[in-house]
């Protein structure tokens, strides 16, 4: 026997007391560590919520940008355009040949000027024709083609109909895509068509 604070201690009750402290102690640490786990399990929990967070963020982004490229602008016959301070409104596409007999698209179109100032139709706007990706060759004084009605002097408020203008074509079996886009603009938002040269006549 072991003597203890004036008393007689018999090894089992010692034996007891130590395995006693021993499992406190081993509880005490278990509680810690699972403590531990649990503070660090927070952040995890934590980052992924802020992942998940980020990554639908991300996702509506991507979907809006779908949205706006999907509804750029678009050329619609009939439908009015704003070009800046102007409205045109194309109302058809066809076929003609110029003078050294390069193929052309004759596009005829109706112009208002919602400016405060007196302006020409075709100083406000600048249409062009790609193939393939390249801009095609220009054209002039196209059979049956008066430009002279697109080059009058409009009023404020005023409009003229049936303007003309043309666009070059390059190979008559591919389709053109037309742009249309403010003459003068430091940013440029053009609208686009691809147009069929196969429907046209």
């Amino acid at each position: 026997m072991n003597t203890y604070g004036g008393r007689k201690v018999s090894k089992k009750w010692l034996g007891l007391l130590i395995a006693g402290l021993l499992v406190l102690s081993a509880c005490g640490d278990t509680n810690n560590e699972s403590g531990q786990q649990e503070e660090n399990a927070e952040p995890e929990t934590n980052d992924v919520a802020q992942n998940e967070e980020i990554e639908e963020a991300e996702e509506e982004q991507e979907e809006e940008v779908e949205v706006e490229e999907s509804s750029g602008n678009e050329i619609v016959l009939g439908e009015p355009i704003n070009v800046g301070e102007y409205e045109m409104t194309i109302q058809s596409y066809s076929l003609g040949v110029d003078y050294d007999g390069k193929d052309a698209l004759i596009i005829e179109y109706d112009w208002v000027n919602n400016s405060d100032e007196s302006a020409s139709p075709f100083m406000t706007f600048m249409l062009k024709g790609f193939q393939d990706g390249v801009e095609t060759d220009e054209v002039f004084m196209v059979d049956d083609v008066d430009l002279s009605i697109g080059q009058k002097e409009v009023r404020p408020g005023g409009s003229i109909e049936g303007a003309q203008d043309i666009v070059g074509i390059d190979d008559l079996s591919k389709p053109l895509e037309l742009e249309l886009d403010e003459l003068m603009s430091f940013e440029s938002n053009p609208y686009l068509v691809e147009i069929d040269l196969s429907t046209l006549e």
